[in-house]
């Protein structure tokens, strides 16, 4: 009986520390996701700041043939 109890409480310790790790996991991907949607986001905005910078230096190029 004490040896089923024994690996009743080894199980119990187990599934506990299953259960700790992937809640980390799911941290860890929250946190992720999260870095993702930054970047997505800041390349967006560089590829406007790309293009706008671009616009200016067409608009020059063409004012200084003019």
């Amino acid at each position: 009986m004490e040896e089923l109890q024994g690996q009743i409480d080894k199980h119990a310790k187990e599934k506990a520390a299953w259960e700790k790790e992937r809640e980390e996991w799911q941290e860890e991907k929250k946190r992720l996701g999260t870095w993702k949607v930054r970047c997505l986001d800041s390349e967006e905005k560089l590829k406007g700041k790309i293009a706008d910078v671009e616009a200016d230096y067409n608009e020059l190029k063409e004012n200084m043939r003019a």
